[in-house]
């Protein structure tokens, strides 16, 4: 069986994008040992090869930018091709189209 260090993954991950390396280096930095942040690791790289390396980059920068950024979340947007969908900067606060006297909206507690 291969050996698997981290530095065999961050330079795969390098290999793809800045933002997979990115990806690799915060899931090893967060596991409570390396070795058990191998397998997630391999299971996102892994989509390079079902995908492609621009798909996996493209869904790890959308994944960086709007927070979701788990093996779930950039497997969901791969899946549902929404790698380069734009990126909704603009907050919507439902409540602002809503008048009643109780209901205040983001507005009111800053």
């Amino acid at each position: 069986m291969l050996e698997w260090s981290p530095e065999r993954l961050l330079k795969w991950a390098a290999s793809i994008g800045i933002y997979t390396q990115q990806w690799v280096q915060d899931t090893l930095a967060h596991a409570a040992h390396p070795a058990l942040a191998v397998r997630p690791c391999l299971s996102l790289l892994g989509q390079s090869e079902t995908y492609s390396k621009a798909r996996l980059e493209a869904a790890c920068l959308r994944g960086h930018l709007t927070g979701a950024n788990r093996l779930h979340n950039i497997r969901a947007i791969l899946k549902n091709g929404l790698e380069y969908q734009p990126v909704q900067t603009v907050k919507h606060d439902p409540l602002k189209t809503l008048v009643h006297d109780n209901v205040h909206g983001e507005s009111y507690f800053h």
